[in-house]
């Protein structure tokens, strides 16, 4: 760390990590929507605790550029805001999405529930092998 922190290549920065979870308005589903997500992070060394009576701010940190109007500021002197390597910070952020791969062709819905379609004589994906295997259960849908 100190290697990289002394070459340039890696810094410190402060964050503060939100999570917020949508699921139908019942009690029961929300509980255990909650528990998977706490056990899902307790699985990886993370413990999350609820923000008692900071919704709103929490809910604010959702938006898009609120850091800069004065809410970083009051993060960090409610003592939630974190420091770590810029690596791993980034590692944290919720932008995550896949390769659409082609403009146009067979729909392929990809992990991230997210569009992608597949053109396998696309020229833009570089392919020097038109073949392709398709897999599946019966009446997956495998037939396209």
């Amino acid at each position: 760390l100190r290697q990289r922190l002394g070459s340039g290549q890696s810094s410190v920065v402060s964050y503060f990590l939100n999570i917020t979870a949508f699921c139908k308005d019942n009690n029961e589903t929300a509980l255990e929507v909650e528990q998977d997500i706490l056990n899902s992070f307790r699985k990886n060394g993370f413990e999350l605790i609820s923000p008692r009576f900071n919704h709103m701010r929490n809910f604010l940190t959702c938006l898009p550029f609120m850091a800069g109007k004065g809410l970083f500021k009051q993060l960090k002197e409610a003592g939630v805001v974190q420091r770590a390597e810029s690596f791993n910070v980034a590692n944290l952020m919720p932008l995550v999405a896949d390769n659409p791969l082609t403009p146009a062709g067979l729909l392929a819905p990809p992990y991230r529930n997210q569009l992608a379609f597949i053109d396998i004589f696309f020229r833009g994906m570089n392919n020097t092998n038109y073949n392709m295997a398709v897999c599946g259960t019966s009446g997956a849908g495998k037939t396209g």
